[in-house]
Order: structure tokens, then C-alpha cells, then sequence
């Protein structure tokens, strides 16, 4: 993925890495959905935002993105020569909702790394600007970062 998030996670965002990972996987290969298996999004958790949850944790979250409205999801089940019933792994479509979150995300990451360069590591200053107007600047960047994006779940 392109874009940077926090690794801290909270349960907010759980369910953000997870619209995350989908949507970098239906971008990776070029199509508005994707198909990994719950071992795959469990095993992309836990490597690119360190998040270590069991599978029935996964469905807890992705239950709650689809009552949300961020993703939409289609079992896959066919009946095989003998009748049996084969499970293959499920579609993951991202919603508009979604869409746009990861939009914001991304022009926020652009705004952030057009304007700011990182001085000796510390905190990033903007070049020509007071310290004032950069500190106010990375205030207004962190509440918007610490803003839920995602609703409470009920």
C-alpha cells in the first residue's frame, strides 16, 4: 500500500487496516474486489500493522464493516459432480464509503509529504513557514488522524 497508518491499533483501527488491506489487494491486481482467505487477512494483519487476532475476532470486525456499510461481501458456494457442496473463498467489495476514506487517507498522505520535510528526524517544518503556523498545522493533522473514522459499534 501506498499510505502509512498508525501502528498503534485500536478497535477502530482493526477495522480500518482491514479496509485497508482489502483495498490494497483489489488495487494490487486491478479489480474492485478481491479474495483472500481469513488465514491470508489474518496473516496480512499481523504482518503490516501487527495486530495478532483469531478468526472469530476477524468475523466480529468484518460483520461490522459490512452493517457499516464499507464493505459488501459474497459467500461463494457451488455444488460439486457428487453433490457436495464446495466453499470457496468469499468476495470482499469495498463500498463507496469506504472509497472515499481511503481517498481522504491518501490525499491527506500527499498533503503531508508535499508540504513537510523531516528535520533531523524530529518533527516535520514546512519549509518558510513560522514554527507557530507548522505546530498549529500538526495539531490539526493529529485530531484528524485521532478522529474515529468509523462508527461505534451499538
Amino acid at each position: 500500500m501506498s499510505f502509512a497508518i498508525d501502528r498503534s491499533i485500536n478497535e477502530h483501527g482493526v477495522d480500518e487496516a482491514i479496509v485497508l488491506i482489502i483495498g490494497g489487494l483489489a488495487k494490487k491486481f486491478g479489480k474492485n474486489y478481491c479474495f483472500p482467505s481469513q488465514e491470508k487477512l489474518l496473516y496480512l494483519l499481523n504482518r503490516f500493522y501487527g495486530v495478532s487476532i483469531c478468526r472469530r475476532t476477524l468475523n466480529y470486525h468484518l460483520s461490522r464493516l459490512t452493517t457499516g456499510g464499507y464493505i459488501h461481501r459474497k459467500r461463494r458456494i457451488t455444488k460439486g459432480r457428487d453433490g457436495v457442496l464446495l466453499f470457496k473463498s468469499t468476495l470482499y467489495f469495498l463500498c463507496k464509503q469506504a472509497m472515499r476514506w481511503i481517498a481522504r487517507l491518501r490525499r491527506l498522505s500527499a498533503c503531508l509529504s508535499s508540504r513537510f520535510t523531516p528535520t533531523q528526524g524530529v518533527v516535520p517544518i514546512e519549509k518558510g513557514v513560522s514554527r507557530e503556523r507548522a505546530k498549529e498545522f500538526i495539531r490539526e493533522i493529529n485530531f484528524r488522524l485521532n478522529k474515529p473514522v468509523l462508527p461505534a459499534s451499538q
